[in-house]
């Protein structure tokens, strides 16, 4: 087997598929290597080698020659054996395959992302930059396991951000399907031999958007939210009543408010390096949405002249950006909480209680704004909306979205269908009666 191996080695060195073993305490001749100590003389024994003696070869489709030294002979042979099987089997991939670090990979992904929206890129940028990068950055792809990067996956939840608290489930759910997608990307490049992502069961594995992450605001906390947070206490109520993306209304014009309604058609973004980006809106569709009488009336009294003028204009007369609305939306938040408190200790102190013996007034919750997202379904929903006008109202791409989302949100209205059923049922026996 010995002699059949080494005379492959010399004769056929570059094709694919073959290899073998070598003896490195021995020259071609049979003579004792340089990697033999002491003296082989016929009746002192054989020499005593240093290092392993036995060095495994095979010929990868690459045309190179990959080897590995093993202390026994059996061991080069299984692994050469092994080896050339793969190539033969078309299973082989390149020990150098996956060797390049995460970070650079995924950096050479985004420079071919040349057709996408600038505010698409940007959240790109912002999951690796805040998420990713820290941690798998300088990793190389090969090295990165379904027994590492899960466990990391789900806990972002717990400490995912920079400022360590946890990260939503959409938002953990948009880490996973980028890293899939730079695997993928690296796949089809030659840079790694599969993608790990691929192992990952997002349904199972990662932390679902369940409804206690949806934190809705009743009537009474969005208004009295919006009357403490100030000056965008009219924003506040049309982020918290139609539903709008808040880059939706900080790119909406006067011109496309009128008759009750809001036209919308883009969406501004901040991108590293150009500021606020205005683009089409994130379905690339424009939509109405309906504005509640009252609201409506509040809201036509403070609109600009210019058609062309911004409705929620920022610093300098600028798209407003989420920085400068983010302070006093959480003085808000913190004056809601405190006023929620003192009317919870009240309402304990003069035995003002629910039938769970629990104060009426509920815990302010702590939100940001994108809760005023999760209000607008959740009062539409309660006004009795159909899945169909809440999907319109908030622009989600389908109503199986609006379902996933928000469609926990309905069982109660089943008890009060059923409730209502029932009573026409009665009104048609008694009838017949």
């Amino acid at each position: 087997m010995y002699a059949d191996c080494k005379l492959h080695a010399v004769v056929s060195v570059r094709t694919p598929g073959t290899g073998g073993v070598i003896d490195l305490w021995k020259n071609r001749d049979g003579t004792p290597s340089k990697l033999a100590n002491g003296r082989w003389a016929e009746g002192k024994g054989k020499p005593q080698g240093v290092g392993n003696r036995w060095r495994g070869w095979y010929v990868g489709d690459d045309g190179k020659q990959h080897t590995k030294r093993f202390r026994t002979e059996v061991e080069a042979e299984a692994w050469a054996n092994t080896e050339r099987g793969k190539v033969v089997t078309n299973q082989w991939v390149s020990p150098s395959v996956g060797t390049d670090a995460f970070g650079s990979v995924a950096n050479r992904w985004l420079q071919t992302k040349t057709n996408v929206k600038p505010k698409t890129l940007a959240g790109y940028q912002s999951i690796l930059d805040t998420i990713v990068l820290p941690r798998w950055g300088n990793t190389e792809l090969k090295s990165i396991s379904y027994g590492e990067v899960l466990p990391w996956l789900a806990g972002l939840s717990v400490n995912g951000s920079q400022l360590g608290s946890g990260l939503e489930a959409s938002r953990i759910l948009q880490t996973y399907q980028l890293m899939g997608a730079v695997f993928k990307w690296a796949v089809k490049m030659g840079l790694a031999s599969k993608n790990v992502m691929a192992e990952i069961d997002a349904r199972h594995d990662l932390p679902s958007e369940s409804a206690r992450e949806v934190t809705p605001l009743t009537h009474v906390q969005l208004l009295g939210l919006a009357e403490r947070i100030g000056k965008f206490d009219t924003l506040t109520l049309v982020l918290g009543y139609c539903g709008i993306r808040f880059g939706e209304a900080s790119a909406l014009r006067r011109g496309s408010v009128r008759d009750g309604k809001l036209l919308i058609r883009e969406s501004a973004t901040p991108v590293r390096g150009l500021g606020m980006v205005t683009t089409g809106t994130k379905t690339g569709k424009q939509r109405e949405v309906a504005v509640p009488p009252p609201l409506w009336q509040r809201l036509a009294a403070e609109l600009p002249t210019e058609s062309d003028a911004l409705v929620f204009p920022g610093n300098g007369g600028e798209n407003l950006t989420l920085g400068q609305y983010r302070p006093p939306f959480d003085r808000g938040v913190r004056a809601m909480q405190a006023w929620a408190e003192a009317q919870r200790n009240r309402e304990l102190l003069v035995g003002d209680l629910d039938d769970h013996l629990q104060p009426r007034t509920p815990v302010f919750p702590r939100i940001t704004p994108h809760a005023l997202r999760h209000t607008a379904a959740s009062l539409l929903i309660s006004s009795g909306a159909n899945i169909k006008v809440v999907q319109q109202q908030l622009g989600h791409a389908s109503a199986s979205m609006t379902l996933d989302r928000y469609g926990h949100m309905y069982r109660d209205d089943l008890v009060e269908a059923a409730r209502r059923l029932g009573e026409s049922m009665m009104k048609a026996q008694n009838s017949i009666n």
